[in-house]
């Protein structure tokens, strides 16, 4: 993962900073279809696994070579992360936070219909 997205996440200090981070980072390569998260918390330092549902193969390509995160599957990106020591874990319901499609105007220019959608 690169620095600045270790950075920008680590100073989320709730829920929805969090997601606005994440959305933010991520609709910079195209539409996010959804935002998974599964926080531990039995660490000395609570940790988060995020899946981001990317809308096609080639904006998650896009998001993983320049961000440094995992690709799993066609769409979906796969990442570690510290959370901040101030993050409330009790806004996280049963460790696992999920959003909605994200509708974001797509930063990158289209080669056709097909691979933006």
């Amino acid at each position: 993962m690169n620095r600045e997205l270790e950075n920008r996440l680590s100073h989320a200090t709730n829920k929805q900073h969090l997601i606005h981070e994440l959305t933010d980072i991520f609709t910079r390569f195209g539409a996010v279809k959804n935002i998974q998260i599964i926080v531990n918390t039995n660490q000395s330092e609570p940790k988060a696994t995020c899946c981001i549902g990317m809308v096609s193969m080639r904006r998650a390509l896009a998001a993983q070579l320049a961000l440094g995160v995992n690709l799993i599957g066609f769409q979906n990106l796969v990442f570690t992360f510290n959370l901040s020591g101030e993050f409330p874990l009790r806004e996280l319901y049963e460790g696992v936070m999920w959003t909605a499609f994200v509708a974001e105007a797509c930063s990158l220019p289209c080669v056709g219909e097909a691979l933006c959608a």
